[in-house]
C-alpha cells in the first residue's frame, strides 16, 4: 500500500526534472497562527502548474501542495471546464471521498446562491478559535474594521455537513465585498469532523484575503465589467466578489443576525423529499494512477481522479444562464417544486 514516505521519495527524486518550486505563504506567521501554508510550482513542457497545502508539519504540507498542482496538470490535459470534482489522493477511496465532498460542497453553496436562500450562522468550537482565531488575528481585523463569521446550510442534506466562512469588508478602512471559503464532508465524525470543516473553510479564505487584500489597490471587477468579459475565469468571480457594489447585492446571504425564527418561516413543501448523499450516484471523469500517469509522472504514488453528479448542482463560471442550472435540484433545495429560472439569483456567482 502506498503510503507518504513513497510519495516523498518520489517527489525527490524527480523535483530537477519537473522544476519544483516550494514557498511558504506568510500569514500563519503573521497572524500567530501554528500552521505551515505552502504553495507549489512544477512545470511540465514549458507550462507551469500551482498547488497549495496546509498542515501543522511542514513535510505533509507540501506533499498536499504538490498534490494539487499534479491535479491541475491533469485538469488542464482533461480539457473540463471546472475543476469541480477532481482530486488527487494516495489511495483511491480517499480520492473518492475527497471529490464527492467537494462536489457536495459547491452544490450546497450554489443552492443557497442561486436561490436566494440566507446562511445559517453558526458558532466555531472552543478549540478551533484557541489554535486559528488568534489574539493578533482579532486584534488586527478588529483595528481594520473587517468581519468574520461561519455559517452552515439551513437546508440540510442527510449525511452532510457544509460549512462557509465569509471575510466582509465592507465597513474596512481598506474597503472590499466578501471572501468565502467552504467545506462539506460525508460519513461525518461529529468531534474531529466539526473541527475540520471550520479549519479547511478557514484556511480556503485566509489565503485568497492575503492574496488580494495586499494588493494595492485591491482588483475588483463590477457586474458590467465581469458580463462584458470574453470569457470569465473563477478569478474573475472573486474579482466580482470583491467589488463592494456586488457584495451590498448579495450581503442578505450572509446575515449574522439570521436566526432558526426566520428559518422556520421560509415556505415548505411536504411534497419534497429531502435529498440523501448516499443516494447519490458518481460517475468517473477521469482516473489516473501509478500504472497509466503521463510521462512526466511515471509510477507517481498518486491516485488522480474525477467525479460528477448529474443530482446536483455543478459549479460553473461566467454569467447565470438556464443551461447551467439543474432546476429540479434546485427546486427540491428550496422546497419549492414550482421554482422557475425567473425565480432564481440573476447575479453572477463568486465562488472561486
Amino acid at each position: 500500500m502506498v503510503d507518504q514516505k513513497d510519495l516523498t521519495d518520489w517527489i525527490l527524486n524527480h523535483r530537477e526534472a519537473l522544476k519544483l518550486e516550494i514557498t511558504e505563504t506568510l500569514w500563519p506567521e503573521k497572524y500567530e497562527i501554528d500552521l505551515c501554508d505552502t504553495r507549489a510550482q512544477i512545470k511540465i513542457e514549458d507550462k507551469t502548474y500551482f498547488g497549495s497545502g496546509s498542515d501543522n508539519i511542514k513535510d505533509l504540507a507540501i506533499l498536499k501542495s504538490f498534490s494539487e498542482a499534479v491535479e491541475r496538470f491533469y485538469l488542464l490535459k482533461s480539457k473540463l471546464k471546472t475543476s469541480n470534482g477532481i482530486s488527487c489522493h494516495i489511495n483511491y477511496d480517499l480520492a473518492f471521498q475527497t471529490s464527492k465532498n467537494e462536489l457536495l460542497e459547491r452544490d450546497l453553496f450554489l443552492c443557497h446562491f442561486l436561490t436566494k436562500t440566507p446562511f445559517l450562522p453558526v458558532s466555531p468550537p472552543p478549540e478551533f478559535s484557541a489554535k486559528f482565531l488568534t489574539s493578533r488575528l482579532k486584534s488586527q481585523f478588529e483595528l481594520e474594521k473587517i468581519e468574520i463569521d461561519f455559517f452552515t446550510s439551513n437546508r440540510k442534506m442527510k449525511n452532510v455537513e457544509f460549512l462557509v466562512r465569509a471575510i466582509n469588508g465592507l465597513n474596512c478602512i481598506k474597503p472590499f465585498g466578501l471572501i468565502i471559503g467552504s467545506a462539506a464532508k460525508t460519513e461525518f465524525n461529529f468531534q474531529y469532523g466539526l473541527h475540520e470543516l471550520f479549519e479547511k473553510s478557514f484556511i480556503e479564505a485566509m489565503r485568497q484575503f492575503d492574496f488580494h487584500y495586499n494588493m494595492n489597490p485591491i482588483q475588483t471587477l463590477s457586474i458590467n465589467e465581469f458580463s462584458k468579459l470574453k470569457v470569465q475565469t473563477f478569478n474573475d468571480h472573486a474579482k466580482l466578489g470583491l467589488s463592494t457594489d456586488y457584495a451590498n447585492k448579495i450581503q442578505f446571504l450572509f446575515d449574522r443576525s439570521f436566526e432558526l425564527t426566520k428559518k422556520a418561516s421560509m415556505p415548505k413543501s411536504l411534497d419534497v423529499k429531502e435529498m440523501n448523499s448516499n443516494d447519490l450516484y458518481f460517475s468517473e471523469t477521469l482516473k489516473y494512477s501509478s500504472e497509466n500517469h503521463d510521462a512526466g509522472f511515471l509510477n507517481l504514488p498518486l491516485r488522480v481522479l474525477g467525479l460528477e453528479c448529474s443530482e446536483l448542482q455543478n459549479l460553473f463560471t461566467g454569467t447565470t444562464t438556464i443551461d447551467k442550472i439543474n432546476l429540479a435540484r434546485l427546486q427540491q433545495f428550496s422546497k419549492n417544486p414550482q421554482l422557475s429560472y425567473l425565480d432564481l439569483n440573476q447575479l453572477p456567482h463568486f465562488f472561486c
